[in-house]
């Protein structure tokens, strides 16, 4: 979504990031590759996994139990599509 916006305001006229900073989310691969490169959430989608598996299984082993709560902390990967904040 997030490239497609970048392609959609350079076809406009605007400029990202002088006029409009975008930022994406996942980090696809070509969010290093496309000019400008794109600022992106990651995630571990991996450890995501993992985990969930990890708690269903422990919940079905115990359904009486209490829920979890489990937080997965994303990452800011800062690239040339944003600019600094202005003051």
């Amino acid at each position: 979504m997030a490239l497609g916006i970048t392609a959609a305001l350079n076809a406009k006229g605007f400029s990202v990031p002088q006029d409009v900073s975008v930022v994406g989310f996942d980090d696809t691969p070509e969010a290093t590759y496309v000019v400008p490169g794109l600022t992106t959430v990651r995630q571990d989608f991996a450890q995501l996994g993992y985990t969930s598996v990890d708690v269903l299984l422990r919940k079905m082993a115990t359904p009486a139990g209490q829920l979890e709560h489990v937080v997965f902390v994303p990452c800011l990967i800062t690239r040339q599509s944003t600019a600094p904040a202005v003051q």
